[in-house]
């Protein structure tokens, strides 16, 4: 495997790049302190320069997923979002009037069921 050091050299040709020295590229540029921002971008870089040679493009789908932070709100419990649906009401004056409710009703309750695992489609 190829490492990057400081003078950041590339060993090998573009055509001859492979997926293991790209992440050894995305490791270079995280001990480098580069934000995800950044490193998305040069893949991002790299991946238009792929397209432009006609190349296989190694990196079309690889990213790097930002932290994950927590919402520092409470969430709402089952009667609260049950009282919300009912007390809703749609300031739509025309068709969309009971459709805003419905699409209220699919958040509420099918959100609240998405702890349930999905059945094995084999299964069905």
């Amino acid at each position: 495997m190829v490492h990057f050091d400081d003078n950041m050299q590339l060993p090998v040709k573009v055509e001859d790049s492979s997926y293991a020295l790209l992440l050894d590229f995305i490791g270079y540029l995280q001990k480098e302190e580069k934000s995800t921002h950044q490193i998305n971008r040069s893949l991002q870089t790299i991946s238009h320069y792929y397209q432009f040679k006609e190349l296989p493009n190694i990196v079309l789908t690889t990213r790097i997923k930002g932290t994950v932070s927590k919402a520092n709100i409470k969430p709402l419990t089952d009667e609260e979002l049950t009282k919300t649906y009912k007390v809703f009401e749609s300031k739509s004056t025309n068709y969309f009037k009971e459709s805003d409710k419905l699409i209220l009703g699919l958040m509420i309750y099918q959100g609240l069921e998405m702890d349930n695992t999905w059945p094995d489609l084999e299964e069905c």
